[in-house]
């Protein structure tokens, strides 16, 4: 069938790899040969097959969303354990419930459940760039919403003041969310993956400043809940990285 095909499209003017190259090709882009040979067909499977289909990888990428899910698990019974204070600050503005502190609980709720989804699809082998591109977009989206609750909070009880650096806390995840939502998908195909790269980039800084302002303020049980959180942060940094690589070479050896 595939010589078949070769032969008739190379007599019409098509110009085809030999089949030991076409091979080592569809091995890269983890396909079937007839489906390389087959063109646009081959373009839409790439927009709807796994992003890491191989087995290795979908391993590695399954093994980071469940220790990712753990982390967010963790922040979150953390996140509703501070609302039962202890005995000494009940009665205080320390062991008042907050709207802040409700909304950074939720957040956490649907950080998890994204990822919970990410760890199924991941699972099953069917987690296709526009999955991808919802699950890793979450936590950026959260944060932004999150950190707009504070502002309002803020602004309402008149309590603090807006600086730059808050303002790019608050924009910085909108453009990284909407980076990677584009990127992944099929509008993307021609987007260089340097925009996940730099995004990348830009989440490792804050992860880094995330553990400096976590060693200096909190004791040893925040510190150590925060930096489970951070780490898992940072596998799905680099599992992102990886997700835009891998996608990016599919798309190119089209």
């Amino acid at each position: 069938m595939i010589w078949i095909r070769a032969v008739s499209s190379w007599e019409c003017g098509a110009r085809f790899p030999d089949l030991l190259t076409a091979k080592k090709i569809a091995q890269i882009l983890e396909v079937s040969v007839d489906e390389l040979l087959s063109g646009e067909e081959l373009k839409r499977s790439i927009e709807k097959d796994p992003v890491l289909s191989a087995p290795v990888s979908n391993m590695i990428q399954t093994i980071l969303y469940a220790v990712a899910s753990a982390a967010y698990l963790l922040m979150l019974v953390f996140s509703l354990y501070s609302f039962y204070p202890a005995q000494a600050l009940k009665g205080t503005p320390a062991g008042e419930i907050t709207a802040v502190n409700v909304i950074t609980a939720i957040g956490y709720l649907i950080n998890l459940c994204a990822l919970a989804a990410g760890l199924v699809f991941s699972a099953q082998n069917s987690l296709s760039p526009a999955k991808t591109a919802a699950v890793m977009c979450t936590n950026y989206i959260v944060s932004s919403l999150t950190f707009l609750a504070v502002l309002i909070d803020m602004t309402i009880k008149q309590n603090g003041h807006m600086g730059l650096s808050g303002w790019l806390d608050l924009f910085i995840p909108v453009l990284s969310a909407v980076c990677i939502l584009v990127f992944f998908s099929r509008r993307g195909e021609k987007l260089s993956p340097v925009i996940i790269y730099v995004t990348a980039a830009v989440s490792f800084i804050e992860i880094a400043q995330g553990f400096i302002i976590s060693l200096r303020n909190m004791t040893d049980l925040g510190f150590a809940v925060t930096s489970v959180h951070l780490l898992g942060k940072a596998g799905l940094v680099i599992l992102l990285v990886y997700q835009a690589y891998t996608l990016d070479r599919k798309r190119k050896l089209l």
